[in-house]
Parts: C-alpha cells; structure tokens; sequence
C-alpha cells in the first residue's frame, strides 16, 4: 500500500485542557494565586487606578476653573528689533488699496403691539401685572397692592 492514504478516527470528550483560556487566568498561573487572593489584587488595582484617574479629572477641573476666574491673564510679546526682518514683506506684491466710506444702515421703524389682556379666573388667587416702565408682565397676589417690579425695580402701585 505504498502511497495510499489511510483514514484515523478521532473521539473526543471534549476535556483537553488548552491551559488558561484568558489574560487574567494566564496572570493568575504565573503569580501562583488562587481565585481570593487574585480577586483582592484585581480589586487593588482597580482602586488605584480608580484613585489616579478621579485625580487627574479633579487636577483638570480645577485647572480649567482657576482658568476661567482668572481675568487678569497676560501674554507676553517678542518685538523683534527691524519689523521687515520678522514679517518679510516682498515690496512688489504690496497693492495699495484706496479707503472707502460704508454707508450707515438705514433705520427700521419698530412698531410695539401692545400684548392683549390675560383671560381673569375667579378662582385663581393671582393676578397679572403689568410694569408701566419696562412693560414686563408678572403674576401677584390679589391680596398686594403695591410692589417693585422684578425686571427693573421700579415701583408698581394701585393694581
């Protein structure tokens, strides 16, 4: 049967072991832990890198916050000593551009519609008032008779 083939059978029960199936099963042979103390060094690790990370999300916020309060921020200006030296102008590709005037916008006449009165309730205990300075509209009690409107301050009376 020189240069035949022949045909094996294989039965498997399915129990190979292939060794550790993941990284932390790898990790966890190599280190000769068993599954409490591996479980309490992966809990560690998470806290550290759970402590590193809130401090640099802190470190950047407050950062970013002393960022924005800070109103007086400066910047420093290198002059340089022959302006030509630091913008290197081609005098030839200089056009001279001749200033012209811009018309002011034409004025748009705004017409106020006055705002139509709010529907009464009888049995709400508000009411709407109307500001006569800024003509802002807000609700008051009907027990009040006088107050100073919330937009501007001025005094609202006999409503």
């Amino acid at each position: 049967m020189a240069g035949s083939w022949s045909l094996v059978e294989v039965i498997s029960n399915g129990d190979l072991d292939d060794g550790p199936s993941n990284i932390f099963e790898r990790a966890k042979d190599s280190l000769g832990l068993d599954d409490t103390e591996f479980n309490v060094l992966l809990a560690g690790l998470a806290t550290v890198m759970l402590v590193i990370l809130l401090s640099l999300l802190v470190g950047t916020m407050r950062q970013g916050l002393t960022n924005i309060s800070d109103r007086r921020r400066s910047a420093s200006v290198v002059v340089e000593a022959d302006p030509e030296d630091a913008l290197e102008i081609d005098e030839d590709a200089v056009e001279e551009v001749s200033p012209m005037s811009i018309p002011p916008p034409k004025e748009i006449a705004v017409h106020e519609v006055p705002a139509p009165p709010v529907p009464v309730d009888p049995s709400n205990p508000f009411r709407t008032v109307t500001c006569k300075s800024c003509k802002t509209r807000f609700d008051l009690s009907k027990k009040v008779r006088r107050t100073s409107c919330p937009a501007c301050g001025s005094r609202v009376e006999d409503i």
